[in-house]
This record gives structure tokens, sequence and C-alpha cells, in this order.
């Protein structure tokens, strides 16, 4: 398979770097401030904008309870 002009051998375990990503002003603002009123909204919309637990057949077993969880 080749991605990106790179040629990945069959069977090769990738890894995503989420902190990029978690991190980036584009998306997030002052992303490496703490907000804590973030996380004080007890029944708030969950929405969201990056999801790391995947989906379809790769999907985290447990995620839906990791999201209510979170709720």
């Amino acid at each position: 398979m080749c991605s990106g002009g790179v040629d990945v051998p069959r069977a090769t375990m990738l890894m995503v770097n989420l902190w990029p990503l978690n991190n980036d002003p584009e998306f997030w603002e002052d992303p490496t401030k703490f907000k804590s009123e973030l996380f004080e909204a007890v029944k708030r919309r969950m929405e969201v904008e990056v999801h790391p637990l995947l989906s379809g057949r790769r999907q985290w077993p447990t995620a839906s309870l990791a999201m209510k969880m979170m709720a």
C-alpha cells in the first residue's frame, strides 16, 4: 500500500500521534490552556470534534460506555 508517497508493507502497525491533532490552534482556541468550565456542565450535548475511539469495524469495543461515562 502506498500512502503519501510512502510504501507501507502489508501487516504494518501504524500509530497516530493525537497530540498534534488535539493541540492545533487552527482548530482549538488556546489549546494548551486547561479550561475547567468545559467539564463543569453535567448535561452538555455530546458533540465530538475529534473522535479518538475510531469507528466501523476497528471501533473501540467499549466506546459507547466511555461516551456515556463522560456525559
